[in-house]
């Protein structure tokens, strides 16, 4: 029986990802964004669009340099605190809720048709597979059912397969901005992984490097 065949590339290279807030003040995303999304090759620029109130302010998010006489794709979403009522209509854009982590930014943008990250959009390593259009995760064809912030800590394992995963690097895919992960978070998050992944198999996949990080071997 053959292995499942990766996807095709996919990226942001041919379009553009505005997030728009209702924050006045956005600098600690803007700086959240950068530092996440810096190492995979997008470019966060802080922007103040010429919108209707509330919107306040956000960010713009490009992969590729701006070339003359494209017109690029825009896919926009809205970022929203938690209590403010979500815009109702058929050409109401997607709603994020602050704070977020890098991981659930990356399952909205998805959802809205837009790839914030270039790349297969089937990741494997051996038998493991994860779809990142629809979140299904098997590994040797049994589907394995993750928490979302499971998940988000096996696509980043998944997209350096062999190589170690730093645990400083965890942070901000896995848990929201204004939350950082407390003491010990971090080893449960991994712990409960490691359940799904390897419970039931002779072969462990993910092992941990003491004081350095995580590693995931195929």
């Amino acid at each position: 029986m053959s292995r499942p065949r990766q996807g095709p590339d996919v990226g942001i290279s041919s379009g553009i990802i505005m997030l728009l807030t209702v924050r006045a003040e956005s600098a600690p995303l803007i700086d959240f964004l950068r530092t996440g999304l810096a190492p995979e090759g997008v470019r966060v620029r802080s922007i103040a669009p010429d919108a209707p109130a509330p919107i306040e302010g956000g960010a713009l998010l490009t992969t590729d340099p701006e070339e003359p006489g494209r017109v690029p794709h825009l896919c926009a979403v809205l970022l929203l605190d938690r209590d403010t009522p979500t815009p109702k209509g058929r050409d109401a854009p997607p709603v994020l809720r602050m704070p977020f982590s890098l991981g659930a930014l990356c399952d909205v943008l998805r959802a809205a048709g837009c790839h914030p990250l270039a790349g297969p959009n089937t990741l494997a390593a051996g038998e493991l597979t994860l779809a990142l259009d629809t979140g299904r995760v098997t590994r040797d064809y049994g589907i394995l059912a993750l928490h979302p912030q499971e998940r988000y800590l096996l696509e980043r394992l998944l997209r350096q397969p062999g190589r170690v995963l730093h645990r400083a690097d965890i942070g901000p895919w896995c848990f929201d901005y204004e939350a950082p992960p407390r003491p010990g978070q971090i080893d449960v998050l991994v712990s409960r992984l490691r359940r799904r992944l390897d419970r039931n198999f002779e072969r462990p996949m993910l092992h941990t490097m003491r004081g350095v990080g995580y590693v995931l071997h195929p």
